[in-house]
């Protein structure tokens, strides 16, 4: 993982002593890590139990240089979790640790006045999206192609009011590789092309941080996943400019053809270098101009 570019990678739900065996050995290989907290985190029940469960983990793992982040209960609106308990884990646990962020990933569903709710308990949220093959209904939004990655991007945008990083979760596996393994052999995998476009539909949205889900799943030594680290050596090779800062002043560049179809993200380094990653998002080809 570390050879192909990855730099965060899911630490699992081991418990606070195995857990620091897990971030011991990331850190050999200079891996951050985040750990799922789960149903942990939320105070609705269990409570006193489930605030000595985030002591335990802030109090040993909390200083842990591995330790990029903790994530909340997965999908926890589409899965009608309790808000308020979370909120009231969310607040206990950065009482408790200071240094880390809490991320929370959401489903491709649920209006945006509802994940906003849920967005009060944690630092940075996303969603994952899984739209190979076309026409996909994982999303319930209207646009049924693989740029409905783009779409689910500025939805959670829009959900923490443009305030907080975004992390989208993208398609590692194909769908049929969750199910029998009779079946596996079916699955439709994401093409190089079709991860590279979701991965730059979603960083031309306001996407902060890509994740990948399903891995686990996938055949290993296969095209896909050779196809996929691929992708993520392209991606580290250009963490300098994914990290700075996007142009939002008067002299940032645009898309003046065509109207619509063709989105266009300005970032400019440090050093003052300019670099436009300019995204179509359109089935055919398209002439665009660039002002």
């Amino acid at each position: 993982l570390v050879e192909a570019g990855f730099n965060l990678c899911n630490a699992g739900q081991p418990g606070p002593a195995a857990a620091k065996a897990v971030l011991d050995k990331a850190r050999q290989y200079g891996l951050r890590m985040w750990i799922p907290l789960s149903t942990q985190l939320d105070l609705s029940s269990d409570a006193d139990k489930r605030r000595e469960t985030l002591k335990t983990y802030a109090d040993k793992l909390g200083s842990h240089p591995a330790l990029l982040m903790w994530e909340s209960i997965d999908e926890p609106a589409w899965g009608s979790r309790n808000a308020d308990g979370l909120y009231d884990g969310y607040s206990l646990l950065r009482t408790l640790d200071q240094q880390h962020p809490i991320w929370t990933n959401h489903a491709p569903r649920n209006l945006i006045s509802t994940l906003a709710y849920f967005n009060r308990a944690t630092d940075a949220s996303g969603c994952d999206i899984y739209p190979v093959p076309e026409p996909s209904g994982h999303s319930d939004l209207p646009n049924k192609t693989i740029s409905v990655t783009g779409d689910e991007t500025d939805k959670n945008v829009t959900a923490v009011g443009g305030e907080k990083p975004i992390f989208m979760v993208l398609q590692g596996f194909g769908w049929a590789e969750l199910g029998p393994a009779a079946n596996h052999d079916k699955a439709v995998m994401p093409t190089f092309e079709q991860s590279r476009f979701m991965a730059y539909d979603a960083i031309v949205h306001g996407s902060t941080g890509l994740l990948y889900w399903g891995t686990h799943y996938t055949r290993k030594p296969s095209p896909f996943f050779s196809d996929l680290k691929s992708l993520i050596s392209e991606l580290a090779a250009l963490q300098e400019v994914l990290a700075s800062r996007s142009v939002t002043s008067s002299e940032r560049a645009s898309v003046a053809e065509p109207a619509g179809g063709v989105r266009l993200l300005h970032k400019r380094t440090e050093a003052g270098r300019n670099f436009l990653i300019v995204v179509n998002e359109t089935p055919g080809e398209v002439t665009a101009t660039v002002k």
